[in-house]
């Protein structure tokens, strides 16, 4: 029996792992794979005992780095920066922000509730209205508020009268 039978069988082999990582096949081509194998090493014992041996214990490991390395070379292709989604990107933190920068502009100002916030609901500021929270006051509608905070994408507000008292007063 020729070497190079036993060799292109796990060559071929090889080449299925690889193909099982691009083109995901519920095991079906891994199992092609393992079959491949499974004669490479038959055929390998029949061309010598040896090389048989040196075959069994070397493709498992062989077998592992690749499909290692495939799934390493996998995002770097088009085809896998098709088909996985990129992750968030911490060299442009700059420019994002957990904030809406447009909520901004009503840190500071007064409004009115529309309805009563328990404890969120609707306000009227700068003539807008605008989905606000309180931290955990209830507030009758109508009332007098104020922006307090402005944090991620709520508007924190509180009542006025409750704005303008200390919140540790002796």
């Amino acid at each position: 029996m020729p070497v190079w039978i036993p060799i292109l069988l796990f060559l071929a082999g090889l080449a299925l792992i690889v193909a099982e990582v691009f083109f995901p096949s519920m095991g079906l081509i891994s199992l092609i794979a393992a079959g491949f194998f499974a004669a490479g090493i038959y055929l390998s014992f029949e061309v010598s005992s040896m090389f048989g041996w040196i075959s069994l214990l070397m493709l498992p490991g062989l077998g592992i780095g690749v499909y290692v390395l495939a799934m390493k070379w996998l995002p770097h292709t088009p085809f896998g920066r098709k088909m996985l989604a990129e992750g968030p990107s911490f060299r442009d933190a700059t420019t994002r922000r957990g904030t809406d920068l447009r909520l901004e502009r009503f840190r500071g100002q007064r409004g009115v509730t529309v309805n009563m916030l328990r404890p969120s609901g609707t306000a009227e500021i700068l003539g807008e209205r605008v989905d606000v929270i309180t931290r955990g006051e209830m507030v009758d509608g109508g009332t007098e508020i104020e922006v307090v905070e402005i944090s991620g994408n709520r508007v924190i507000v509180a009542s006025v009268a409750t704005a303008a008292t200390p919140e540790f007063a002796d």
